[in-house]
């Protein structure tokens, strides 16, 4: 086996056995059995063994479908283009609905798949990042639409600054206006409860006057304080004695 010209050779194990792959420097890496002393290199692995590996890896389920991908799918895929091709893709019948991924070269299985984790590529990475193969394969189009998505989200979230510090000036001169408005009426209230509570004190002094004065016996009622208080002088009046008649 000549390895003059590679770049390096990688054991790893598939089935049971030990194989290396061979990197040269031209051309794609091929695979070699490493406890086989005749010079026999593969593209890929046989594929009685990759069947076997391949029922073997999920349990549960039968294999559905299996087929030979040379273009990435809708699951499959890489933004750099690193994702090796040819792959085969495996679909079992098992309750999670598995979907596997694997590198016929090696025999690795470089992508798992099952139904909640194709719903989250379509509804996270396909949302979030854009990851739809159409867009991807068009990439200044996908370069266009995000930075037109960024920039509507950046005009949004400008705008509802805008609006909300507004609506925090309007409810701070709200609530100033209140509180202007609120001591306004208390300093009236307590006006009015001192002029009432002068008119009482003044009616009281009156009264209390007039019946020293002998004008009055006892004070009046409560609720005659008022009409004291509003026309104490013509109350007065009427209490006095009528001046005497002059005689002609």
């Amino acid at each position: 086996m000549r390895r003059g010209n590679a770049r390096g050779d990688e054991l790893f194990q598939f089935q049971g056995r030990l194989y290396f792959e061979l990197r040269a420097s031209t051309g794609p890496p091929t695979i070699a059995h490493a406890d086989s002393k005749e010079p026999l290199c593969l593209d890929q692995m046989r594929e009685s063994d990759l069947l076997v590996a391949a029922t073997d890896a999920v349990t549960g389920g039968r294999i559905a479908e299996m087929k030979r991908l040379n273009n990435y799918d809708a699951y499959y895929y890489r933004r750099d283009g690193q994702c090796p091709l040819p792959v085969l893709r495996i679909q079992y019948t098992d309750p999670e609905r598995t979907w596997l991924y694997i590198d016929p070269r090696r025999g690795d299985v470089t992508s798992r798949y099952v139904a909640r984790s194709r719903w989250n590529r379509w509804l996270y990475h396909g949302l979030h990042s854009l990851d739809f193969l159409f867009l991807i394969r068009r990439r200044p189009l996908w370069d266009v639409i995000a930075l037109g998505l960024l920039l509507g989200g950046l005009v949004l979230s400008v705008t509802g600054v805008v609006v909300g510090w507004r609506y925090l000036q309007d409810l701070s001169r709200f609530f100033s206006s209140w509180a202007v408005d609120h001591s306004a009426w208390t300093q009236d209230v307590r006006n009015n409860q001192v002029r009432e509570d002068g008119a009482k004190i003044a009616g009281a002094s009156l009264c209390e006057t007039s019946r020293r004065e002998g004008r009055i016996s006892q004070p009046p009622p409560m609720w005659t304080t008022a009409r004291v208080r509003v026309r104490p002088i013509k109350q007065a009046r009427l209490w006095e004695t009528p001046p005497p008649q002059l005689s002609g």
